[in-house]
């Protein structure tokens, strides 16, 4: 497995505040808003989502980790659905949160995975997708 993309930005909020948007699994619109439409099976580790894309993907996510003391999120692409984007084979995303202080929350958002192709174009696109995710957890926990 190689180093898909990593992106890291420092939110405006404590951890808890962010882990409350994370937690809530059946709704991936809350980090991208483009998201069509979303279908959760089960609840914590284990869960599936069948999220909807804008662009007509039916992408299989299953929450593999949720370590809320350690920091850890995970979640990997599943085969049964569509990949997001061409030529990734497998993919595993890893969310960690690093408290600064009380009101500051350092987010790590990194994925690795398998591909067939040049991983530039692949690297491109989802440092966007995670950048903008993060950006829209901090408008979620702002104030």
């Amino acid at each position: 497995m190689i180093e898909l993309a990593s992106v890291s930005a420092t939110i405006d909020a404590n951890a808890q505040r962010i882990w409350d948007v994370l937690l809530d699994f059946g709704h991936p619109e809350r980090l991208a808003p483009s998201i069509a439409g979303t279908t959760l099976t089960g609840e914590g580790p284990g869960a599936v989502r069948i999220v909807k894309s804008a662009r007509g993907l039916e992408i299989h996510e299953q929450l593999v980790e949720c370590e809320v003391a350690g920091g850890r999120f995970r979640y990997v692409v599943l085969a049964s659905g569509e990949m997001p984007f061409p030529g990734i084979t497998s993919y595993d995303c890893t969310i960690t949160l690093a408290p600064l202080s009380n009101e500051q929350t350092r987010v790590v958002w990194r994925s690795e995975g398998e591909i067939n192709g040049p991983a530039a174009p692949i690297r491109k696109f989802l440092s966007e997708l995670y950048a903008n995710a993060i950006g829209h957890i901090s408008v979620h926990v702002a104030g």
